[in-house]
């Protein structure tokens, strides 16, 4: 059967789809669905709809040069380059270093940017510091045992590494952004040895560009979370289930989802996949392995695993798994007799097949769209996502090693359906993308076909100008200002802090611009359950936070003395004077509400009376 009139009509689609996204701006697009939505639509704001038709702009290209692509992961690269330990691989290992350092200093720029906290980035200090002052993460174990250690929702490795440094001040935030930082670039170093001994040293190259370029991974690498913790043993689980079965590999592999499970509730995952895959190739023959396996998770995480039987009748409960999972909406998460009632069986007796469909069928598209968010370069709201993921899809489908192919579309296939199922509770990149490394790597095998193509050393000249550009990048954005000491409380601190905990208090829904800022924010503290946005830099920006999901919940902005060697739009606001901070311009729907001190002020707050 001719495909050919098929694949033309698909490919002019795809382009007069281009076309159609160039003629129409984001603004406008937004308008026309809140327009079929009868309001304003949380999920598609106006960072989604610009990625998305970014995305739609790149499809027409895309598919243009898809055939050539598929030509080159078609071929058949010469065994040297496959091999680990071919000649010449010194100058490699230091382009590899380089690209670490790129890495690490892109990290520190958006550190020292302030980038905002993730929901549940308070709630892991909290825990840090109560931990800390219980002992400490020597204690820790013997917690878990007995059951003091009660928290049901984060798991204890990230927190009890972060106990080691806790302390009532935004140091402590500080010092855990970079405690992410040094997990992922431990991630980063496992991803290349991986993509190492399997696809040759420029299978490495362009799984490190791919890795160090990637939206999620740099926005995770500076989070108050787990997550970068959890991309590092999720390539040791995956290196050590993808070799040959023995007895030491499925320990091995055990005692990796052990550590991802104490990391992470999400790692239960890893372990079923690897189970499946086990089954898959080994029928009934996998029953040992999957013993030893097993064996291993649980010689690891024994401590929560004890502590989740004795407190909760089940080893592997997590509050997220076990209830939020059941409830129609996050609101209910705050309710303890409906969250205490949640479960698998309550939910299939008061849910229709119509409605339990439904609820699938929006969370996979919610989910699809976060895919190509976490292929996206740069951020995850760049619109870069579709070339990388159809470059990742070509080289997973060619993959000739089974055991490799079959684990990782197992383990997608699950995480995507599961957090599609949660997407109507609570839904972001940063689920699936806890996986983003695993799920870049099948494209490493285009390194030793590209050197093949094009000659080695143009692959390591264009990698090494990569890596020099992003140093730059982030030495432009200040990774060099960056210092852990950075923190310097001042005699208004806690005055301000009385005003976070009266007005934003228990509102979790109650946004405030804060910072950069080396004496104020209280990011640690979990009483506060609003969310601080640090200000933007430019107008353009400010506009564009405001009209964002998050803008129309912030009602505060709170001032101090504006930094004028890095000025940003809260430097138009005030002015200074000899009798302190005084009222400058600010945009239209802000009102001074608070002067700290009231004579002589150093610090404002404003009140939003408007949405404008």
């Amino acid at each position: 059967m001719d495909r050919r009139p098929a694949r033309t009509f698909s490919l002019a689609l795809a382009i007069l789809l281009s076309v159609a996204a160039l003629c129409f701006p984001a603004e406008s697009i937004k308008a026309w669905i809140d327009g079929v939505a009868g309001g304003s639509s949380w999920f598609f704001g106006l960072p989604t709809i610009r990625a998305l038709r970014v995305e739609t702009i790149l499809l027409g290209p895309v598919l243009l040069l898809l055939p050539a692509l598929r030509r080159l992961v078609a071929t058949e690269p010469p065994s040297a380059e496959l091999s680990p330990t071919e000649p010449a691989r010194k100058p490699r290992r230091a382009i590899e270093l380089l690209l670490l350092l790129a890495f690490v200093v892109m990290g520190l720029g958006r550190i020292e940017n302030d980038p905002p906290l993730q929901r549940d980035a308070p709630s892991y200090l909290s825990t840090s510091l109560d931990i800390a002052e219980a002992g400490g993460l020597a204690q820790l174990p013997a917690r878990l045992f007995s059951g003091e250690f009660i928290e049901a929702n984060r798991h204890p490795f990230y927190a009890g590494l972060l106990s080691t440094v806790a302390g009532r001040s935004d140091r402590f935030t500080d010092r855990a952004r970079i405690f992410s930082l040094i997990g992922a670039a431990i991630a980063f170093l496992l991803t290349m040895r991986f993509a190492r001994s399997h696809w040759g040293p420029h299978g490495a190259l362009i799984a490190g560009a791919l890795f160090i370029t990637n939206g999620v991974i740099l926005q995770t690498s500076v989070s108050v979370s787990c997550e970068s913790w959890l991309m590092a043993f999720s390539v040791l689980w995956f290196g050590a289930a993808t070799r040959a079965v023995s007895t030491k590999n499925s320990l091995f592999t055990g005692a990796f989802v052990g550590l991802a499970y104490l990391t992470k509730g999400t790692a239960t995952l890893f372990f079923l996949s690897t189970c499946l895959q086990l089954l898959w190739s080994r029928g009934k023959r996998a029953l040992r392995p999957i013993a030893l396996v097993t064996a291993g998770l649980v010689a690891v995480a024994l401590p929560l695993l004890w502590r989740n039987t004795k407190l909760f009748s089940n080893p592997f409960h997590n509050v997220n798994s076990s209830r939020a999972l059941w409830l129609d909406n996050w609101e209910d998460f705050e309710d303890p007799l409906i969250l205490g009632s949640a479960g698998p069986l309550q939910y299939l007796a008061t849910h229709s097949f119509v409605e339990i469909g439904e609820r699938m069928a929006v969370g996979i598209i919610k989910e699809s769209i976060h895919i190509l968010e976490i292929f996206s370069i740069g951020w995850p709201e760049s619109g870069f996502g579709l070339p990388i993921f159809l470059a990742v899809l070509l080289c997973l489908l060619g993959d000739r090693e089974r055991r490799r192919k079959r684990l990782l579309l197992l383990l997608f296939s699950l995480f995507f359906f599961a957090f599609a199922w949660y997407a109507q509770i609570v839904q972001g990149w940063r689920f699936v993308g806890s996986i983003a490394p695993l799920l870049l790597l099948p494209a490493a095998a285009l390194g030793p076909r590209l050197a093949a193509r094009f000659g080695p050393g143009r692959v390591e000249v264009a990698t090494v100008a990569l890596a020099l550009a992003l140093v730059a990048l982030g030495l432009s954005r200040g990774a060099t200002n960056f210092r852990l000491d950075r923190f310097h409380p001042t005699e208004h601190t806690e005055t301000v802090h009385a005003f976070l905990k009266r007005r934003v208090g228990d509102r979790s829904d109650v946004h405030y611009l804060l910072g950069p800022s080396s004496s104020l924010t209280r990011d640690w503290d979990v009483r506060i359950l609003g969310h601080r946005h640090p200000f933007p830099r430019t107008d353009s920006e400010f506009l564009e936070l405001m009209a964002s999901n998050n803008g129309r919940f912030i009602r505060y902005a709170i001032i101090e003395k504006p930094d004028l060697d890095d000025p940003r739009v809260d430097a138009k606001w005030v002015r200074e004077s000899p009798d302190g901070l005084q009222v400058a311009d600010p945009p239209p729907g802000w009102e001074l509400v608070r002067p700290i001190p009231t004579r002589h002020p150093e610090i404002l707050i404003f009140a939003r009376t408007s949405k404008n």
